[in-house]
């Protein structure tokens, strides 16, 4: 079940508190109270939470989230999921990229390099990112800050696979 508008408010007080709050006891229990959202069963109300929320503190925990769930689960994460994630972050900033705050921004672009990395051996499907990439944010008649997050993401791509190449040697 999807979240409320009121569960979205109280994610967005907890996130708050949690990069806001003085006492560490009260960033802790925020802390614990947000952990949930790490977990594959939670995807969902995550993805809900990305696109209801205009919190950057709530955004950058729900990534945050993502890339915690891609990377202890991606083994039990599909093809179709993974493809569906890359596409939602491809949209995500595609219309909130270059508003977002600069942190939230990379936190979406190393997401989006980590599914594309772990889903390459899956299909042809994980690997026209690039592609997608090219065409959202590259176009020639793209705005000056799509063609600068374009430029961001394709880095993050090449970081990314580079990471694994230089850690085999």
């Amino acid at each position: 079940m999807p979240l409320s508008q009121e569960d979205v408010a109280n994610v967005d007080r907890l996130c708050q508190q949690l990069y806001t709050c003085a006492s560490n006891d009260e960033r802790r229990a925020a802390e614990q109270q947000l952990a949930p959202l790490s977990e594959l069963a939670n995807m969902d109300n995550v993805l809900h939470l990305v696109g209801q929320s205009s919190s950057p503190a709530t955004t950058f925990v729900a990534c945050v989230a993502l890339r915690r769930m891609v990377t202890s689960s991606w083994e039990q994460l599909t093809m179709v999921q993974m493809c569906a994630l890359q596409d939602f972050v491809v949209h995500v900033l595609n219309t909130k990229g270059p508003q977002m705050d600069s942190q939230v921004a990379t936190s979406f672009a190393a997401l989006l390099a980590q599914t594309t990395k772990l889903a390459w051996a899956l299909g042809e499907a994980p690997r026209a990112v690039p592609g997608k990439v090219h065409s959202t944010f590259l176009h020639p008649s793209a705005p000056a800050a799509h063609r600068t997050l374009g430029l961001a993401l394709f880095t993050q791509l090449v970081a990314e696979v580079s990471d694994v190449a230089v850690k085999r040697s």
